[in-house]
């Protein structure tokens, strides 16, 4: 039985990621979930969630503040933010794969980082990170 959640992000093939709160929500399951979740996870700051005070990370803060003589180390670090995600997720899903709660489908396998490039003139990150699942299929996002 695969897991739901409200559709509050639209997922093109190319990557490309939008957020809407439509009047009307549909419901996202299997690997989109996944992509939602994670990109949820990137982009809440963790502790922000009074319910789930474990959900979300600093990647939006680490990404957003802007100082362009750090530029390396934040690349170095990225990967550090999607470890840590990917382990947090595991471990959240973890308990619904023991009553096979989840499709192969939406098991997050790992995420891997495809590029992070600091933009100088619109002093703006691009990264693109692809994510891969327990039945070997792929999604690859651009943040």
């Amino acid at each position: 039985m695969a897991l739901k959640d409200l559709e509050l992000i639209q997922y093109s093939s190319t990557g490309a990621v939008t957020f809407s709160l439509l009047q009307n929500p549909g419901t996202v399951h299997g690997g989109y979930n996944l992509v939602q979740k994670i990109i949820k996870h990137l982009l809440t700051l963790k502790g922000t969630n009074s319910f789930l005070t474990k959900y979300g990370s600093g990647f939006y803060n680490l990404i957003g503040t802007i100082d362009t003589t750090k530029i390396e180390q934040v690349e170095e670090i990225i990967p550090v933010y999607l470890k840590n995600i990917v382990s947090a997720i595991q471990e959240e899903q973890s308990n619904y794969m023991i009553n096979n709660e989840l499709e192969d489908g939406e098991i997050l396998k790992d995420l891997i980082l495809i590029n992070a490039r600091f933009d100088i003139q619109l002093l703006s990150w691009y990264i693109t990170v692809k994510i891969v699942t327990e039945a070997g299929a792929s999604f690859v996002i651009n943040i």
